[in-house]
């Protein structure tokens, strides 16, 4: 085999081994969030409870991140 050869074929092997990782980490994710709502730990849809809380004054964005308003939403 080439060198040529031998890069193109442990890139694809690297690049199909990242892909299922980052494939099973995705099912992961999807099912621990099934898991919390079902469990009544985490609402059916986060991003439109984000934007409600949002424009309710509970939380804040900052950045591409949320954050509560004040101290007394963590007890």
């Amino acid at each position: 085999m080439s060198g040529l050869g031998l890069g193109l074929a442990l890139g694809l092997v690297f690049g199909l081994v990242v892909a299922l990782i980052a494939y099973k980490a995705g099912l992961r994710y999807v099912f621990g969030v099934i898991c919390a709502a079902v469990r009544g730990r985490l609402p059916w849809r986060p991003a439109a409870f984000c934007r409600w809380a949002c424009d309710a004054g509970l939380l804040r964005v900052a950045g591409a991140t949320y954050q509560f308003r004040h101290g007394e939403l963590w007890r």
